[in-house]
């Protein structure tokens, strides 16, 4: 695997994930800009991102709330209240650095992060195809989700720590 570096996200990334984001999720997944830009002033914690090469090559997102399951609420520009689970709304790798384990190393840090900060667990939506990727990092799949987000279908995936 190539170097890299992991660092916590800033307000100046945001035109880069913006980038990564339209990139890789069709339109109707992909958060805009401005969802991002109100994530990161209002629940950026859990945002870091993953440097190579001089440049950001991936990133995830996630926060923290009381859902142990995926809600569309998660998704929008809303306040919830804060629990013992962090729900990884986006991991986005550019796409000429896919396959490289950038993903699996932010998978991993968000998961040393939450083990360190005493979450309960973690969740996150993922299609059919990804199943057997967060299930190498533990995650279990708890079938289809309620969430239609971007008119899709997901899957509810979860990690007890």
């Amino acid at each position: 695997m190539e170097n890299y570096n992991i660092r916590s996200g800033t307000i100046q990334d945001l035109e880069r994930i913006s980038q990564i984001e339209a990139e890789v999720f069709p339109e109707a997944e992909a958060a805009t800009k401005d969802k991002y830009e109100w994530r990161i002033k209002y629940i950026g914690d859990w945002f870091w991102v993953l440097e190579s090469d001089g440049a950001i090559r991936s990133f995830i997102f996630g926060r923290q709330t009381e859902l142990d399951y995926i809600d569309d609420e998660l998704y929008e520009k809303s306040t919830m209240a804060k629990g013992d689970y962090v729900v990884i709304m986006t991991l986005a790798t550019q796409t000429d650095y896919q396959c490289k384990g950038f993903g699996g190393a932010l998978l991993d840090f968000i998961i040393d992060e939450a083990k360190r900060t005493n979450m309960a667990g973690l969740t996150l939506g993922c299609k059919e195809k990804r199943i057997d990727y967060y299930s190498k990092y533990g995650f279990e799949s708890n079938g289809v989700s309620e969430s239609d987000h971007g008119g899709a279908v997901w899957y509810d995936m979860k990690l007890l720590l």
